[in-house]
């Protein structure tokens, strides 16, 4: 059966076919003649668009090369003959004076650092058990002695329990354990010994743990894995800003909700700082049962880094989407969020993901990275599950004193409200601002 023509074949068949006498037209004027037919139109149109494409292409190539360029050399992790990072003693004195120059160098250069030892493994035994214990509790059906039940749990949320600040009793010890207060002092310029003035102290964060589910051996789903990320938990044109929306928003903070101390963590600043995040690792982490990635010699380039991204507006959501479209997968993007914080992400295409290195850790272990190293995670890929807890450090004297009073309120109403007040050691009472509300 014949079929009927489309247009542009009717008007290809119109110029090459004669016709009959009875439906011959008069010639075409010369002008007329001159016309392109609309496949000729289509073609150009189409050509057009792609010169457009490989401009746009071009332009946002040339935009990323400028900060890339900034991005540290390829560096390895450091590893014992282990199989775990390098690590070093952690400090005995409070102020940090007594901490191994090495790890002070190894800090300085590549930004990030491992302690070992800073909690014994019988407390990370316990700190294990009250992880399971919470999850128990969040999810209902879940049991730590049926590994089928983990099927409850979500890997969307990269492990993390639903409340964003715990105060059980073990996980509360191990923020005011002396040899983790002593290494975040050393790289933090601070001094929490007793006689030191309140305002040379450090403070702790209060945030949560992550539990990663097994992906291989009787126990794992290759589905629990999570997805590797690398970002930054700051906002970067707001860091170096002397007076910013996010500035005064945190000073503002009096913590009447726990996301309170979600909001803290990100709203950061270098005249407030410097700012350091850690993970202490609650059982033996290998490479290989996914963990914190970073990138070493970031932080040390990052005002370099800053200054080669250009205007915000240039990372913004939707310039990043038209970098994308134009062909550039490798554009990053900032997040904003209420009230000028916000955080800035790393595209999986993007060079430097390339340079991320995974930091394994022995049981005790702490990690401390500077907060303005690109750093992130990468999945489960073992038999193995991961257990951490997060624990980041501030100056006290970066703060002012009615967020100091609200804060230290808060976390004393958690300590209570969990039963682990009496487990705050004179410390404890220091790292956590308790010598504000006196």
């Amino acid at each position: 059966m014949d079929l009927p023509l489309c247009a542009e074949e009717e008007e290809e068949a119109a110029g090459a076919a004669e016709p009959c006498s009875a439906h011959r037209l008069a010639p075409a004027s010369p002008a007329a003649a001159l016309l392109p037919t609309k496949k000729e139109r289509r073609k150009s149109k189409e050509a057009a668009e792609r010169e457009r494409r490989a401009a746009a292409l071009a332009e946002a190539k040339a935009a990323s090369a400028l900060w890339q360029a900034a991005y540290p050399p390829p560096t390895p992790c450091p590893l014992a003959d282990d199989g775990f990072a390098l690590a070093f003693a952690c400090p005995t004195q409070l102020d940090g004076s007594d901490c191994d120059p090495g790890a002070l160098s190894f800090y300085a250069r590549h930004g990030f650092v491992v302690f070992r030892a800073a909690i014994c493994a019988q407390d990370a035994a316990v700190s294990r058990s009250e992880v399971w214990d919470c999850l128990e509790a969040c999810y209902p059906g879940v049991s730590r002695a049926d590994d089928a039940s983990w099927a409850g749990l979500s890997s969307e949320t990269y492990g993390l329990p639903p409340p964003p600040a715990l105060f059980s009793q073990q996980l509360l010890r191990n923020r005011q354990a002396p040899p983790l207060v002593a290494a975040f002092a050393a790289l933090l310029g601070c001094d929490c010994r007793a006689e030191a003035p309140a305002r040379s102290r450090l403070l702790v964060s209060h945030d949560r743990f992550c539990f990663y589910r097994p992906t291989l051996g009787p126990a794992g789903r290759e589905e629990w894995r999570t997805r590797q990320n690398l970002h930054l938990d700051l906002h970067p044109w707001s860091w170096g800003e002397a007076d910013c929306e996010s500035r005064r928003s945190v000073e503002a903070l009096r913590f009447e909700q726990l996301r309170d101390f979600s909001k803290e963590t990100n709203w950061v600043h270098a005249a407030s700082g410097p700012h350091c995040q850690g993970v202490l690792s609650l059982a033996d982490n290998a490479a290989a049962d996914g963990g914190t990635l970073l990138v070493p010699g970031f932080a040390p380039r990052f005002e370099r880094w800053l200054r080669a991204l250009g205007p915000a507006e240039r990372h913004s959501d939707a310039a990043a989407c038209e970098a994308r479209a134009a062909g550039d997968a490798s554009r990053p993007w900032l997040i904003p969020r209420a009230q000028g914080g916000g955080s800035f992400k790393f595209a999986p295409a993007d060079p430097l993901c390339a340079l991320a290195v995974r930091v394994p850790l022995r049981c005790g272990d702490l990690l401390i990275w500077d907060q303005r190293c690109a750093h992130g995670a990468a999945g489960n890929a073992s038999a193995t599950p991961r257990y951490a807890q997060f624990v980041k450090a501030f100056p006290a004297r970066g703060c002012g004193e009615g967020r100091l009073r609200a804060r230290a309120a808060a976390v004393r109403r958690g300590c209570e409200a969990a039963g682990s007040l009496g487990e705050v050691s004179e410390l404890g009472r220091r790292v956590f601002g308790f010598e504000w509300l006196e």
